[in-house]
């Protein structure tokens, strides 16, 4: 009987590490397709280098945000100007009501 318990254990033991075999067999084949995957997306597959172009995109980038600062600081003059301007009329118009 205690034979038999062994040799039923022993056979559950070798179906669980085959199935684990077979289920990490599969995760390694996964893990192989996701690294094709991710070295064809970040492959170039033309002329330029990788780097060197996201080096000239973020440069143009860079220089569209800075003016786009400035045309922000131009409007922020501009509406600091036309404040002055308005506060001074009301202030104006205040002065000869009285």
């Amino acid at each position: 009987m205690d034979l038999i318990l062994v040799a039923i254990v022993n056979g559950i033991v070798g179906i669980v590490i085959a199935i684990i075999s077979l289920r990490a067999n599969h995760n390694a084949k996964v893990a192989r397709k996701h690294a094709a995957s991710s070295d064809y997306q970040t492959a170039n597959d033309h002329d330029t280098n990788l780097r060197v172009e996201l080096d000239e995109r973020f440069t143009l980038l860079f220089d569209w945000m800075k003016r786009m600062d400035r045309s922000i600081g131009g409007v922020r003059d501009d509406h600091r100007e036309l404040t002055k301007l308005t506060n001074a009329i009301i202030i104006n118009q205040v002065s000869k009501d009285k």
